[in-house]
């Protein structure tokens, strides 16, 4: 018994010395340090931590302290470094926030630290957070042409400043050329607060008659200071008629659509003898002008031109007025600009199809995300389904801010056999409201099978090199066992899997699967599952890019859906581009399947960044299905390349619709204007009758067409379509032809850019996080992604944001939003994975900027792990603070308990419960 009570005690001073290092609380208090907001360049006193050891028994000793960002905090810790803290005591750590570039900073200041008599390091860390506010100057105009002005005479524009930027403008001087013929005045000196403006009045004096230019220098504290004003004009003499015009130019800025702006530009006759104005030219809409000027107006009289802004359409717009009369630099002009502002729904994908679902089952969902291109608030009044089988759920509030986006899941339940669809629309105040997409399904009995998600685009990977690791869910959602024979992918993408033979229901699988491109260009791939259910196989498609090659194919497949047998389709291309820097040498191109005829204009060598087009039609002679493929036999790596086709033949007594083509990309476009015009032909390629329920686009990309709604046999009409983006980016959108055709449906992939002038670019470090399998309610170990400013210009980042439904497992901090990163800076994201349940999450970090390919997405996954066996010597209230004695009290009696138990009788039983 004495050695049972030892074990027992022994064991308990065990518990008590390793539970109060375990539940020893080594912590900066507070556990975020905020510094106060400062302007760019001017250093600022955060404050200081206290490193506290709340532990009761044991000291610490402190081996170091530092923090993240050196670059844009400066951490003093030695008070703290190499210090021994005893229990109970603290010490203090300083931060002091430099603000060397404008925005938010976030970083971590890390201790490490062992226990007296330990080795093993340990850290803990807390947040610090700096705003460096900036201001940025923006002037009406650059240029102030003030044309011929009598000698000996004055007259003066107007030019408006204003501070868009966070932090006030210190306006330090306005400096000439000494005795220059110009001269300012303002209200502008001294400092300008954010978001708001002054007036300067520049004037011209010219004493002789010859021609003056001057430049106007704005010294203030932006980081393009000084802001400049380049003035001109040109002295006459007296005696000939002369005009001044108060602006030559007028800047609206923005405006919602459906609202007015107004302003009056003053003419004034400046010379000795009298001026004859013979008109005023109107200026297109959105802009208009109303006037009393046309005629004679003596010395020093003056009249008023009314200009007026009303947008009816989003984008960015200029005019001119032009001012025809006898003075001697006529005709004169007023340049106008503004720009039209609206909410914009987008709704991707604009078709939901979840093909077969067994009936009184419920698919697994399929997700579509809202987005507001425009640039105002997006006010969500309603979100429905047409039909009680399709049901939808959403993490959409009832404001969207511009560039922001939510995701609204549908779900799709059949109470009976057959075809369904139906819409889901989003009602909005965006003006050509509601938004719809399309949803189709088959109600089918017997087992199903679900594939999660249906698409997934695995991004640029280098030719030979592996990617990241998509899984697929698959899952019985019908009813009865489901038996799988065959799992397999095509193309350059690779799979493995622990699916069993057969499913039960509702019980699931996961499929991995990896792109591993073998040449350069795009690449689609099909998921397939042969399994006894209806529509055996089930598909998800896969794409993925391959980079650092010389060659690019788009498309790099092409479905020609189901064509009439015995009628030849309409031509479908492909684009072969020479993406390297060195001569293609083209040996031969071919086609595998005679279905599947080709003529191109590709010749035997293709220059660096030039193109050349394979047309492709296909005739299928019975009625079935046809694969086959365009080889092209080249000098860049990889070769020979491919281009997968794809088929059907169907019966002629169905009607039958194409569309060619069925890819384009538009290229680049600036943001706010209208790219030229595509025209896409549609031809029934059937013997029967067509009708044409419903044609749309949808994205940046609109359309027009001049389509019946019947279309009679070898008939054709044209679809124009047009990319008209409001943000940069890329951008992906489709033109939709809703028929009574077989497929039901024809659509064209439609691709954009929208840019800015200029050479922003923007990379990171990563492009994909997998956090692995995380305990939930845990979390994870912080992942960082840089982000850094790659191009020749600056690039201005604005919200940051984590999205989808499964956003709220993942939590992030960063110093990268709303700022400005010069060129080859870089700022950080951390982010924590805390999964709120077992199971595969995912979301995404979409980062809008002024790149480019804006918003870029990077994507977070990671695994809540189930509970599993093991114990715990810590239970932890909500504060963090570890309830000690009485598990220690416990665990003391189980350990005399189970030393006692060794002594029992090897026959002999314990149950302990």
């Amino acid at each position: 018994m004495k050695k049972i009570l030892l074990a027992g005690l022994f064991s308990f001073a065990v518990l008590i010395l390793f539970s109060t290092v375990a539940h020893a609380e080594i912590r900066f208090e507070p556990d975020m340090l905020l510094c106060p907001s400062t302007p760019v360049g001017e250093a600022v006193d955060c404050g200081s931590f206290s490193l506290k050891n709340s532990n009761f028994l044991l000291s610490v000793n402190v081996q170091d302290i530092t923090i993240g960002d050196t670059t844009n905090f400066i951490l003093d810790s030695s008070a703290c470094k190499g210090k021994t803290l005893s229990a109970g005591s603290s010490c203090q750590v300083t931060v002091t926030f430099l603000a060397g570039t404008g925005g938010d900073f976030y970083t971590n200041a890390n201790a490490k630290y062992t226990y007296t008599g330990f080795s093993k390091v340990r850290s803990v860390s807390a947040m610090v957070h700096g705003s460096a506010t900036f201001p940025i100057v923006r002037l009406s105009t650059h240029t102030v042409p003030f044309g011929d002005q009598t000698t000996g005479t004055t007259h003066c524009q107007y030019v408006t400043m204003e501070n868009i930027g966070t932090g006030t403008l210190n306006i330090s001087g306005m400096t000439l050329p000494f005795g220059s013929a110009f001269s300012v005045t303002d209200d502008c000196r001294g400092a300008l607060p954010s978001l708001d403006s002054c007036e300067l009045t520049i004037c011209f004096s010219p004493t002789q008659a010859i021609e003056y230019a001057s430049t106007l220098n704005i010294e203030d504290d932006a980081h393009d200071s000084p802001q400049q004003i380049r003035l001109s004009g040109t002295g006459i003499a007296s005696g000939q008629p002369d005009v001044n015009i108060s602006k030559t130019s007028v800047d609206f800025g923005s405006l919602t659509l459906g609202s007015e702006a107004e302003t009056i530009v003053t003419l004034t006759s400046t010379g000795t003898v009298n001026l004859t104005i013979t008109s005023v030219i109107a200026p297109p809409a959105p802009f208009s002008r109303t006037t009393d000027c046309v005629g004679v107006l003596a010395p020093d009289d003056r009249c008023a031109i009314t200009i007026k802004f009303q947008p009816v359409a989003v984008g960015a717009f200029t005019a001119t007025i032009t001012i025809n009369d006898d003075a001697t630099d006529s005709p004169q002009t007023i340049q106008l600009k503004g720009k039209g502002i609206s909410p914009n729904a987008t709704l991707d994908p604009s078709l939901l199809n979840f093909r077969n679902q067994t009936i009184g089952k419920t698919s697994l969902r399929q997700t579509v995300m809202l987005l507001n291109s425009g640039t105002s608030d997006l006010t969500i009044t309603e979100i429905t389904t047409s039909s009680e089988i399709f049901t939808q759920s959403n993490s959409c509030t009832a404001t969207l801010k511009p560039k922001k986006i939510c995701h609204i899941n549908v779900l799709f339940s059949p109470t009976e056999t057959g075809s369904f669809s139906g819409w889901l629309t989003v009602t909005t105040n965006d003006p050509s409201s509601p938004s719809k997409v399309l949803l189709m399904g088959n109600g089918i009995t017997g087992p199903d099978v679900d594939i999660s998600p249906v698409m997934f685009d695995f991004g640029d990977t280098p030719v030979g090199q592996t990617s990241e690791q998509k899984d697929f869910l698959i899952k019985n959602t019908g009813e009865g066992s489901l038996d799988i024979s065959t799992i397999t992918v095509n193309s350059d993408f690779v799979q493995s899997n622990e699916c069993p033979s057969t499913l039960s229901e509702e019980q699931t699988c996961v499929v991995e699967t990896e792109f591993i491109p073998e040449a350069a260009g795009n690449f689609s791939g099909i998921l397939s599952i042969f399994d006894n259910a209806e529509g055996s196989p089930h598909k998800a498609t896969l794409i993925g890019r391959g980079t650092v090659s010389d060659i690019t194919l788009l498309p790099a497949s092409v479905n020609f859906g189901n064509q009439t047998a015995g009628r030849p389709s309409l031509t479908q291309q492909i684009r072969l581009l020479n993406s390297g820097n060195e001569a293609l040498t083209i040996s031969s191109i071919t086609s595998s399947e005679t279905a599947f005829a080709q003529t191109n204009d590709c010749g035997a060598s293709l220059a660096p960044s030039a193109y050349c087009t394979i047309s492709v039609i296909f005739t299928p002679e019975d009625i079935e299905e046809y694969d086959g493929r365009i080889e092209i036999a080249d000098s860049a790596a990889g070769s020979p390349h491919y281009v997968s086709l794809t088929g059907a033949g169907i019966d002629p007594t169905y009607p039958d619709l194409d569309v060619t083509p069925n890819f384009w990309d538009f290229g680049q476009v600036l943001v706010g204007q209208v790219s030229y015009v595509k025209e896409f032909t549609v031809k029934n390629t059937g013997l029967v009758d067509a009708t044409i329920s419903d044609i749309y686009a949808n994205s940046e990309f609109e359309q027009v067409h001049n389509c019946p709604e019947t279309l009679a046999s070898d008939a054709t009409c044209t679809i124009s379509g047009t990319f008209v983006p409001e943000a940069s980016g890329n951008f992906t959108g489709y033109i939709t032809v809703i028929d009574n055709t077989y497929d039901r449906y024809q659509s064209v992939m439609l691709i954009g850019t929208g840019s800015h002038s200029g050479d922003i670019d923007i990379n990171f470090s990563v492009s994909n996080i997998d956090f692995g399998s995380v305990a939930p309610m845990t979390e994870s170990e912080v992942r960082s992604v840089i982000i850094t400013s790659s191009g020749t210009d600056p690039v201005t980042i604005g919200a940051i944001k984590l999205a989808g439904s499964e956003a709220v497992d993942f939590n992030m901090n960063t110093n990268c939003s709303s700022r400005s990163l010069d060129v080859g800076k870089s700022c950080i994201i951390d982010i924590i994975f805390k999964p709120t349940s077992s199971g595969l999450k995912t979301a995404d970090i979409v980062i809008y900027d002024d790149a480019h390919d804006s918003p870029q997405p990077i994507f977070l996954s990671g695994t809540g792990t189930s509970g599993g066996g093991g114990c715990s010597l810590s239970q932890h209230n909500a504060k963090g603070s570890a309830i000690t004695f009485g598990a220690m009290i416990a665990l003391a009696a189980l350990a005399i308990f189970t030393s006692r138990r060794r002594r029992v009788n090897s026959g002999d039983t314990i149950l302990i419960s």
